[in-house]
């Protein structure tokens, strides 16, 4: 029985860290274990004052940002040149620095140039090719001896 006291005080020295070490490794904190949780009350549904005339604010309607300007369509990639009074058919066309038919002047081969029964037809051509002085030679045959029609680009 002796031994019975003296262990008593001994397991409960040993057990009450253990039992705190327990309880803070689920959340609970020693104070917080040892009391009860509080009853709660509801609380009352806050007042609001009465307002006896509208505030005095103005109602003006909301004013629109300034729109950005629609930005400019990109400049095209390719421009045409029209030739008319040219008989139907298939025509050589070149693109020369000058406005001559002379082969010396050549710089590049284009697509030839369909002219339909009204007598007009026409050719897309590079925008940069534009501005250069350049001209486009529209030859009458297909020994490239005889010049049909020229515009100046």
């Amino acid at each position: 029985m002796i031994r019975r006291l003296l262990l008593a005080p001994l397991t409960m020295l040993l057990l009450a860290p253990l039992t705190m070490l327990l309880l803070a490794a689920c959340g609970v904190s020693g104070a917080a274990a040892s009391q009860a949780p509080a009853p709660s009350r509801p609380s009352p549904a806050p007042v609001l004052p009465q307002a006896a005339e509208p505030s005095p604010i103005s109602t003006a309607p909301p004013t629109a940002e300034p729109a950005m300007p629609a930005p400019a369509p990109p400049a095209p990639s390719t421009n045409s040149v029209a030739f008319s009074g040219l008989a139907p058919g298939k025509y050589p066309v070149h693109l020369h620095s000058i406005c001559n038919g002379r082969q010396s002047f050549h710089i590049a081969y284009l697509p030839n140039l369909g002219v339909g029964a009204g007598g007009a037809g026409s050719i897309d051509l590079p925008a940069a090719d534009f501005g250069r002085g350049w001209c486009v030679v529209v030859y009458a045959n297909a020994a490239l001896t005889r010049v049909a029609a020229f515009r100046s680009i």
